[in-house]
């Protein structure tokens, strides 16, 4: 019914780092690349939660769950359910049902402008070419 979505290789990330080889080379089956031991040497650096191991290389398995180990508070995972539910539901993921109080979520609303304003700014050369595409994109009427 849907031929394109054929095209489409959904991996889920817990499988990723659990079973790295073996996902690793079904992601290279399906887009008729030869797999190569070397694949699985990814740095271990860009993390928001800890610090950088640049001389670290893998699939770093303890990455599971990080968001329900302190990295999120309760009323951030509730508004990431909330935006994402339906599409959790349809690649077969629970909604955990935690809630955050309204303080809470009155506080991130209303730091959101501010933290995402200096994410721009402390990646501006990450994303000035994003934000150049972005804004010639919505500026056009």
């Amino acid at each position: 019914m849907y031929p394109e979505r054929e095209k489409v290789l959904t991996v889920h990330f817990e499988n990723l780092i659990s079973s790295p080889e073996e996902t690793l080379r079904k992601i290279c089956s399906h887009c008729t690349i030869n797999f190569e031991e070397d694949m699985l040497n990814v740095p271990q650096v860009g993390s928001s939660m800890r610090k950088d191991e640049p001389g670290k290389s893998g699939i770093d398995s303890s990455r599971s769950g990080s968001w329900n180990k302190g990295g999120l508070n309760n009323a951030e995972i509730e508004i990431c359910e909330e935006i994402n539910g339906a599409m959790m539901e349809r690649l077969g993921y629970k909604r955990s049902n935690l809630k955050g109080s309204f303080l809470q979520k009155l506080k991130l609303w209303a730091l959101l402008p501010i933290k995402g304003s200096l994410s721009l700014l402390l990646n501006w050369s990450r994303t000035k070419g994003k934000l150049d595409y972005l804004l010639r994109r919505f500026t056009k009427i």
